[in-house]
C-alpha cells in the first residue's frame, strides 16, 4: 500500500474512533538531509496545540501484516 492510501485509511478510522471532537490533518514534515516524513496531527476542538504523530513506520509494519486495529 502507498502512504498516500495508508494515510486517508488512517485517518478515517481516527475520524470514527474519536468523533467531532477532534480535527485531523494529514501532514508533510521536512527533515533533516531531504528526508519527509508523513504524518497526522490530531488536534482537539478549541486547544492550541496539537501532536503530530509520523506514520511511515506504522505503514512498513502494516505491510508486513501487522493489522491496523
Amino acid at each position: 500500500m502507498e502512504i498516500k492510501e495508508f494515510t486517508e485509511k488512517l485517518k478515517n478510522a481516527l475520524d470514527i474512533k474519536l468523533g467531532e471532537e477532534y480535527q485531523i490533518q494529514s501532514v508533510q514534515v521536512p527533515k533533516n538531509n531531504s528526508v519527509l516524513l508523513q504524518g497526522l496531527s490530531i488536534q482537539k476542538l478549541e486547544q492550541n496545540v496539537a501532536p503530530t504523530i509520523y506514520i511511515n513506520g506504522f505503514l512498513d509494519a502494516y505491510n508486513d501484516g501487522v493489522p491496523l486495529a
